[in-house]
């Protein structure tokens, strides 16, 4: 072997012992990152806490990208405003499943690509379904509604106007039995928690939504705060958004984005 073979393998084993050193750094160093992330409890199918382990979809979404990104996250359970503050400030890294806002653009960034679409919609009676094909079919009827749910202006001028006769419950599962038993004609509900929690009473047969949206459906985000101490936040949303539209091709994972039809 001559001396140029030599020389040329020589630099061909140094570059690839540098790049390899290079990677295991990267490594190391997306592994070290520990990504502090805030969600909401009592959100089922989306994120809760039983047993003091994080439960639902976007918990398990948010663990499986950090797992593919070697990055650790640790998600925890806090009330919306007090996660809003502690992102603001940088006191924790971020929240999943949030709207985007002017004003959350400017203490927050978000990744892209989606995590799951907030979708309302009406809910009657199965043997009542026929009758309602719009949200305007619903007309001087009586509607209920959760405490503290807030649709839209629209929503609240047409309840101010008289176009719906609006009753408020605590919560779903109270609409649900004020709606079985006639007590109002359909509420409007949250799509996803609403049918999880038909299923989880065995009530699919008896309630369903019918095809109209009642607004259009709002896409929630992973948000990382702007003063949060992870280094690189744009490359680190990039990989994010990248992963997270990897992982929502898969048949498993398909099934947690119900997009607008």
């Amino acid at each position: 072997m001559n001396i140029v073979s030599i020389l040329r393998k020589a630099r061909i084993f140094r570059t690839v012992g540098i790049f390899g050193v290079l990677l295991l750094m990267h490594t190391q160093v997306s592994a070290q990152q520990t990504l502090k992330l805030a969600a909401l409890d009592n959100y089922a199918p989306f994120s809760w806490s039983e047993n003091g382990q994080g439960k639902g979809s976007d918990v398990e979404i948010v663990n499986e990208l950090c797992l593919r990104l070697n990055i650790r996250c640790t998600v925890i359970f806090l009330p919306w405003k007090r996660a809003l503050v502690e992102t603001e400030y940088g006191r924790i890294d971020g929240i999943i499943g949030a709207f985007t806002s002017l004003k959350r653009n400017e203490f927050a960034y978000s990744v892209p690509f989606p995590l799951h679409y907030s979708i309302v919609k009406v809910f009657v009676r199965n043997e009542d379904a026929q009758d309602y094909k719009k949200v305007e079919d619903l007309q001087g009827k009586s509607v209920g509604i959760n405490r503290g749910f807030h649709l839209s202006k629209q929503i609240d001028d047409a309840v101010e106007s008289g176009f719906f006769d609006m009753q408020v419950a605590n919560n779903s599962e109270a609409n649900i039995s004020k709606l079985l038993q006639g007590r109002i004609e359909g509420f409007l509900g949250n799509y996803h928690q609403t049918t999880w929690l038909l299923e989880k009473l065995s009530l699919t047969e008896k309630v369903r939504d019918i095809p109209a949206f009642v607004k259009t459906p709002i896409p929630t985000h992973i948000i990382i705060s702007k003063k949060s101490p992870i280094k690189d936040k744009i490359d680190l949303l990039l990989r994010l958004d990248r992963t997270l539209q990897s992982i929502y091709r898969e048949p498993y994972f398909k099934k947690f984005m119900v997009s607008p039809k």
